[in-house]
């Protein structure tokens, strides 16, 4: 799913509480973020992708990275409905 927010800060802020809730649920070595994006392993060949641009976050669940990256770079680029 994607959000969008009033402010690229704003943005920002929810993508860094998103990441901190991911540590609480799956383990402080589960979470690595890089740049933008984060990405936390909930199971074994599934993890949590949450990427920020702009004013937008995309967060997509239960795939592996790779993929988890790609779909989640495809939702920010889509246009808001």
């Amino acid at each position: 799913f994607t959000t969008v927010w009033d402010t690229p800060e704003d943005a920002k802020q929810f993508h860094e509480a998103y990441a901190k809730s991911l540590q609480a649920r799956f383990g402080d070595d589960s979470s690595k973020t890089r740049g933008s994006t984060t990405t936390a392993e909930r199971g074994k060949n599934s993890f949590v992708t949450v990427q920020r641009k702009g004013k937008r976050v995309a967060i997509v669940d239960g795939a592996d990275p790779k993929l988890g990256k790609k779909l989640a770079k495809s939702l920010l680029k889509a246009k808001a409905g």
